[in-house]
């Protein structure tokens, strides 16, 4: 990882979702430093990983995605 390279946390509650983008990623300026199935996890790790962008599915069941936007944004700031 160079100095220029952006920390990504994957939060999907599809693994296979979570695959494509750790691949679709590869050699660009994005290095996907966690992986997270829920929204919960999401939050978790934002809070222990620190990352610089959070790619989030904002669509699983219930809303949860769309409602843990803010609780993300927050624990990783």
């Amino acid at each position: 990882m160079t100095t220029s390279t952006r920390r990504l946390l994957v939060v999907d509650d599809n693994p296979d979702s979570r695959l494509l983008a750790r691949i679709a990623l590869e050699d660009t300026a994005f290095a996907v430093v966690g992986e997270a199935a829920t929204p919960e996890e999401g939050v978790r790790l934002a809070r222990q990983l620190q990352p610089d962008a959070v790619l989030l599915d904002i669509v699983p069941r219930d809303d949860e995605g769309l409602r843990a936007v803010r609780p993300i944004q927050e624990a990783a700031a």
